[in-house]
């Protein structure tokens, strides 16, 4: 059965795709949502009808536009692992938005999974996702090398993680717990799915 066509094209999101500052480290290029949103989607509905869930996705929007998304990857139940990923549009850069999916995705891993440890990576070219999870509280760990080859060639990845007992001292000192819906100073609000 094909998949409905949504009502309103993914314009901002595919806006950043199409940017080479919105995919330099994007092992895909440019475009590729714009190619193939349907493949997307159908592969987060896959993700989300596993039992146990293993993937918990979030779109960030402003103004009803989506800019931003996120996603929560439990590696190992055993283990109490997962991974965060995240990728914002440059119009919104520097608001918060990415902050404020972060927040969301940890409170579920540690809050709501009970995992032990949640780490992330990012391209060393790009300070600005380094400075967004040093912010989550999540410490740099080191890099590993040529982890994903792109346009330009291998590139390497810059590894953090937080750990359950930090993100517990973290938001001990918070007003509010983060996690179900966040917003940020561009008034982004993210929602858990």
């Amino acid at each position: 059965m094909p998949w409905p066509r949504p009502r309103r094209p993914w314009t901002p999101w595919n806006a950043r795709k199409a940017t080479r500052s919105g995919c330099s480290s994007n092992p895909d290029g440019p475009g590729l949502a714009t190619r193939r949103p349907s493949a997307c989607l159908f592969g987060l509905c896959l993700a989300w009808s596993h039992t146990p869930q293993q993937r918990f996705a979030y779109a960030a929007r402003v103004e009803g536009d989506v800019v931003g998304m996120g996603e929560l990857h439990v590696r190992g139940r055993g283990q109490r692992q997962g991974e965060i990923t995240c990728a914002v549009h440059p119009r919104v850069w520097g608001q918060g938005v990415g902050r404020a999916v972060g927040e969301g995705l940890l409170a579920r891993g540690f809050e709501d999974l009970g995992l032990r440890r949640i780490h992330a990576t990012c391209d060393p070219r790009n300070p600005g996702s380094a400075r967004v999870l040093g912010k989550l509280g999540m410490t740099r760990e080191g890099r590993h090398r040529h982890t994903a080859l792109i346009r330009d060639g291998w590139r390497d990845s810059d590894m953090f993680s937080a750990l359950e007992d930090e993100w517990c001292a973290i938001t001990t000192g918070m007003t509010g717990r983060p996690g179900g819906a966040v917003r940020s100073r561009a008034g982004c609000c993210c929602a858990l799915r």
